[in-house]
């Protein structure tokens, strides 16, 4: 991964193992997904996520399963 100037961001956050680092490009309305397991190699994954700006926040399985219920 190399350094770009036409994203905003980035959030990094652990997911197990892994990190994942969400970006929000100029240049789409899809969100960019890297991932990696020691924060110095980094692998672009396919994502249908959308955003404009966002926040990660940790929440256990319940309040999961109530929020996806609500769509």
């Amino acid at each position: 991964m190399t350094p770009s100037t036409g994203e905003e961001g980035p959030s990094v956050v652990r997911m197990g193992e892994a990190y994942a680092m969400f970006t929000d490009p100029f240049e789409s309305d899809k969100a960019y997904l890297f991932t990696s397991t020691d924060l110095n190699h980094w692998e672009r994954q396919s994502t249908d996520l959308t955003m404009s700006h966002g926040s990660v926040v940790e929440i256990d399985k319940a309040t999961f399963r109530r929020l996806r219920e609500l769509r």
